[in-house]
């Protein structure tokens, strides 16, 4: 059925197309035969009508023409798509053609002329004859324009009614007629002629169609096929067989004998045809040319002559190469890491499953080792994740460098890798000793810096280690508790190591409360800014502010800054805290300039942490805030510590210098407990630094805090830096303060932090008392 209507379809569109190709000719001689007909009725009748009866046709004729160039310019497969549209549009221009000339009767009878009458009917009759090639193969469609062209010149002529005109009507019948019995002759000669060349295109294209069906069975087939006879020579093959074997011609492998093999096995597969059987082989197999190996699976069947005699094999070969390998890579997945190329965290934990099993019967003492990368989120958010992984690859490759070929060195994920010592000694102090001396040799890889975007950046590794032997423990327990040492090891100070105690899982526990506690207090509104003020040294003045987080936990109260923020670092959720920081301030600084005074102060400071500062997006994250809350950028200063622009001071010291130029401050904070802090003071821009409170609270009790004090003063005004003092809890300190060029001073003397109600509240105050 589906053939029929395909067959009919293609009539369809070759009457269709016959219609259009035929259209240059018939519309040229239209419009030569309308202009030729005006030249000679011009005169002999309404100038006007017959003005507007030209225009009419040549508009027509290049409306006619603008439909066959867009059916030129349309696909074959749109047209057969669109048959019905196109066929509607060349019947509905044929008609129109028809009445257009069929209206020339009635715009431009020559009443009582019988010369022009005679030519108005030639002319009508000689462009329905033009028309008729064009429209013969649709007899319907030659009627109505028969009837369209010739009605309207009978009509005038009956109305006149005298005999010569009633005879000349008579003379138009007998042309009408003509062209009807001529017209359905040439529609039967031109539809025979289309049926006949479609029976011959579906002859054709049946032919075609099994010619290409063998030919895709043999010559296109996504696998080797090729036939030998009883010497077992190649007869033919097609392409892809020859391409398998390393040639790009099959007849490099006519008369090649399969007997060149040493693959028993294969051998088996060819001969088993010759007792009438079918043949099978899955598995290596090298190419005739290019000795590549391949895997393969391979199928024989006899080849049968006209009398059934078998008279060699079929061979149909399939390349299974990528399957097998891509097998291979799927189990290779599930055990070790795509990025490093090293055991996975499944196959650590089997790893460790058979050591307990192994240690349990020796009772040697085996150990895990659990390194997570110090503040390798830092190098992520600075450098990229590109980066992050050619550093992860550099960390591999060293510690590859120092473990022994027994122990297993895997990543978990992330920045955190683990090694298993499946055998150490039977002696815990031993093993022991082992151990450190194991984890010592980690960290001293660390030493040398990585190279990381074509300089050097130092990391460090904070490492758990749990011994074990002879335990009904699970492995995820044992890794668990070389986890639990880790964590202690960073809580300890980072890039140091830690043997699992029994007690370090209320640690561990705590931290993972609390830094899951903190990731809800943002939704939940439990956390707030306070504003503890600057004052001027000398004028006793409220100058400034500095911006400090507090958290109101709904069950422990309020929760130690300097408990949680360092949790909040560890974890990562520091930059997201330091966002919503940085917009809180951002936006109580423009409400502080909304109230009747004005904003009165020099600056808020906000601290930023680290991650935040050196992250990509971190200059242009400000810049807008500034921008979206319109204040000016100087009453924002940046607070940072030397060791966020010592990790990476090149880049510190552009992004500084970028945000300086766009208006903002910056101070050091926490001067004087770094390790670098007077040699990089010239290179830095900080408008001003903040020596730490640990040495401002001793200096009234310890002369060389003092001397080291106002040292710190005079060093910071040689390089045009304000000085604030902070941890400022009584008057000796702030009289001593005042001795010195000191500018500000924070701390209990003067104000604690405060939320931003009371402070705003206390700038007010201060306005009305000055």
């Amino acid at each position: 059925m589906e053939i029929l209507d395909e067959i009919s379809d293609r009539k369809a569109y070759d009457k269709l197309t016959f219609f259009y190709l035929s259209m240059p000719t018939v519309l040229i001689g239209h419009l030569l035969g309308s202009l030729l007909f005006g030249a000679l009725l011009f005169g002999a009748v309404d100038t006007y009508n017959l003005i507007i009866w030209l225009s009419i046709n040549v508009v027509f004729f290049l409306y006619r023409f603008y439909h066959y160039y867009k059916f030129k310019q349309e696909n074959e497969q749109n047209k057969m798509r669109d048959n019905k549209i196109w066929t509607y549009r060349f019947y509905s221009d044929v008609l129109l053609t028809s009445v257009i000339w069929g209206s020339s009767a009635l715009l431009l009878f020559p009443f009582g002329d019988t010369t022009n009458i005679m030519i108005m009917i030639l002319f009508i009759f000689a462009i329905s004859f033009t028309s008729m090639g064009n429209i013969a193969a649709k007899k319907e469609l030659q009627l109505l324009y028969t009837l369209f062209s010739f009605t309207p010149l009978l009509i005038q002529l009956m109305i006149v009614g005298e005999e010569q005109y009633i005879n000349l009507g008579f003379l138009v019948i007998a042309l009408m007629i003509i062209l009807i019995i001529i017209s359905k002759y040439f529609g039967n000669v031109i539809n025979s002629s289309l049926e006949e060349h479609q029976e011959f295109i579906v002859a054709k294209q049946s032919h075609d169609l099994l010619k290409e069906r063998f030919f895709s069975l043999f010559e296109r087939a996504p696998v080797g096929i090729f036939y030998y006879n009883e010497k077992f020579e190649i007869l033919d093959s097609n392409i892809h067989f020859a391409e398998l074997n390393g040639s790009e011609y099959k007849e490099d492998l006519i008369n090649y004998s399969l007997l060149n093999t040493t693959n028993k096995e294969l051998i088996s597969s060819y001969s088993s045809v010759f007792d009438n059987q079918v043949g099978s082989y899955r598995g290596p197999y090298s190419s005739f040319i290019t000795n590549t190996q391949l895997y393969v699976d391979l199928n024989t069947v006899p080849l049968l002559d006209a009398n059934n005699n078998i008279k060699g094999g079929i061979t149909i070969l399939k390349d299974i190469t990528e399957e097998v390998n891509a097998k291979e890579n799927m189990i290779r997945n599930v055990y070790y890491d795509m990025l490093t190329n090293i055991p996975n965290r499944t196959l650590l934990m089997d790893n460790i499953d058979k050591a307990i099993k192994l240690n349990d019967t020796h009772k040697y003492f085996a150990a895990i080792l659990y390194i997570d990368l110090d503040n390798f989120k830092k190098l992520n958010e600075t450098f990229g994740h590109d980066k992050g992984d050619a550093a992860l690859k550099q960390v591999t490759k060293r510690i590859l460098k120092t473990i022994n070929s027994d122990d297993t060195f895997a990543r978990l994920g992330g920045d955190k890798f683990s090694i298993l010592i499946p055998e150490l000694f039977n002696d815990y102090d031993l093993s022991y000793q082992e151990s450190i001396n194991y984890a010592k040799k980690i960290l001293q890889i660390f030493i040398k810096p990585l190279e990381i975007a074509g300089g050097d950046y130092h990391i460090g590794a904070s490492i758990g280690v749990h011994l074990f032997n002879g335990t009904n423990d699970t492995s995820y327990d044992i890794l668990k508790r070389s986890e639990t040492a880790m964590y202690e090891a960073k809580r300890s100070g980072r890039n140091a190591i830690m043997f699992y105690k029994e007690d370090m899982g209320d640690n561990v526990a705590e931290f993972i409360s609390i830094d899951n506690d903190l990731r809800k207090a943002l939704e939940n509104n439990e956390l707030s800014m306070y504003y503890q003020p600057q004052v001027d040294v000398q004028s006793g003045k409220i100058i400034a502010a500095e911006a400090l987080i507090r958290w109101k936990h709904p069950t422990k109260g309020m929760m130690p800054p300097e408990k949680f923020i360092s949790i909040a670092e560890e974890s990562g959720y520091i930059v997201e805290l330091s966002h919503w920081i940085m917009e809180t301030v951002i936006k109580d600084i423009k409400a502080l300039s909304q109230n009747s005074c004005g904003f009165m102060l020099e600056h808020i400071a906000i601290n930023i942490n680290s991650l935040h500062f050196l992250g990509l997006d971190f200059s242009q994250e400000i810049k807008t805030l500034i921008i979206k809350y319109d204040i000016p950028p100087q009453w924002v200063e940046i607070e940072i510590t030397e060791g966020v622009v010592m990790n990476n001071i090149d880049e510190a010291i552009k992004k500084m210098n970028e945000l300086k130029n766009f208006g903002l401050k910056f101070s050091m904070d926490d001067f004087g407990t770094g390790y670098s802090s007077l040699s990089y003071l010239s290179q830095l821009p900080f408008d001003s630094l903040k020596i730490d409170q640990a040495f401002i609270r001793k200096m009234n009790n310890n002369t060389n805090d003092a001397i080291l004090i106002y040292s710190i003063i005079d060093i910071a005004k040689n390089f045009n830096l304000s000085v604030v003092a902070e941890g400022v809890e009584n008057i000796e300190t702030l009289q001593m303060l005042q001795k010195s060029t000191c500018n500000i001073y924070q701390g209990y003397y003067s104000h604690r932090a405060m939320p931003f109600k009371d402070f705003s509240k206390l700038l007010s105050l201060r306005l009305e008392t000055h």
